[in-house]
């Protein structure tokens, strides 16, 4: 809310907390951590899994997930602008107090409203605090899509559980489609909403893999890693001195692979941006072992390794990593018969 403090929506213990950035000292500014949805001065108040937060001329808005509710924090106060009880949900336009959401979990406030990702009501809700009033502006309650080849009316475009919303400019705001992977542009000012469109990518990513393994360099095109993820790791250009050299794939110790997350790696032949997929290994391929196999290398052809992979702790409740490759590979004299991927046990370069 200001350059001095940090305030953290704590859902697991029903909470507010408050960071002094200056002493580092956290602190409780809302909530007894009983789940339940209950207004009154700071921690005599109970809330339920406080997931967004959104911060306005000094005071702070934020939504509870689990009593689907839009919440408001104000000198100490915390008040219930729409939600009626804890497992209380429903799909509902109109005045604050018979207006309903459902499992909100994020949340955008500027001047003129309050922004609401109503996650599994796939919606984008917005509450008008001078009116009191709860409106749609995008989506109509049920999962979809839509907007894939261009603008279309927000309000006939489905999300599939958006889950995060914030704005660029003026008019522009982003929201963060979770099931239907991607990131939607919604402009206020002319109604439309589209999906955004990744720097790179040529084809929706609609397109199933089988296609992609078919065609040719549109769709390989489109699915290489357009964005660098922050933990992507430095990796040289590598040489090899056969054409079926193996790629092994090194964990941490203790370290294995997550086996619900979609870890891939491909191998791509030719020069961007009329490289082909030659190879493609899937989570259940690695879930057979990490030394993989390629074949037919050629000495006068450029080949590109990519791919993401997701890997954890050894432990129940571990920690969990996702790092991302990208390098070219040659074939050369002077190369190995092997290729060693060595991903850290935390964000890093690799060795």
């Amino acid at each position: 809310p200001d350059e001095e403090n940090l305030v953290i929506a704590m859902a697991g213990t029903h909470q507010l907390w408050s960071l002094d950035l200056a002493e580092g000292k956290l602190s409780v500014i809302a909530g007894t951590g009983v789940e339940s949805i209950s207004d009154g001065m700071e921690k005599d108040t109970a809330l339920a899994q406080p997931s967004g937060l959104s911060s306005l001329l000094g005071s702070l808005y934020f939504v509870d997930a689990e009593s689907s509710s839009l919440r408001f924090f104000f000198e100490s106060y915390v008040k219930t602008l729409v939600g009626t009880g804890l497992f209380d949900f429903g799909f509902k336009d109109g005045e604050r107090k018979k207006a309903q959401l459902q499992h909100p979990l994020g949340i955008y406030a500027d001047v003129t409203g309050v922004f609401i990702a109503d996650t599994f009501n796939h919606s984008i809700r917005r509450y008008e605090p001078s009116k009191q009033m709860l409106e749609t502006v995008m989506g109509d309650g049920k999962p979809g899509e839509g907007a894939e080849k261009g603008p279309e009316d927000a309000k006939n475009v489905r999300l599939y559980e958006p889950s995060g919303i914030t704005k660029l400019d003026e008019n522009i705001f982003v929201v963060a489609d979770t099931n239907n992977h991607r990131l939607v542009l919604w402009n206020r000012g002319t109604g439309k909403a589209e999906r955004m469109k990744i720097d790179g990518e040529k084809l929706p990513q609609t397109v199933s893999d089988a296609t992609a393994m078919k065609t040719g360099s549109d769709v390989a095109a489109q699915k290489r890693l357009s964005v660098k993820l922050p933990n992507t790791i430095p990796m040289e250009a590598a040489k090899v001195n056969r054409t079926n050299p193996e790629i092994k794939i090194v964990l941490p110790e203790r370290y294995k692979l997550n086996a619900e997350a979609p870890s891939f790696f491909r191998l791509f032949e030719g020069a961007p941006p009329k490289e082909v997929i030659k190879q493609e290994w899937t989570r259940e391929d690695l879930e057979k072992g990490l030394k993989l196999k390629t074949t037919d290398l050629k000495a006068d052809t450029k080949y590109t390794f990519q791919g993401t992979v997701y890997y954890c702790l050894d432990t129940k409740n571990a920690l969990c990593e996702i790092a991302s490759v990208s390098f070219p590979i040659s074939v050369e004299p002077s190369g190995s018969e092997t290729l060693d991927v060595t991903f850290p046990g935390h964000a890093g370069a690799a060795k």
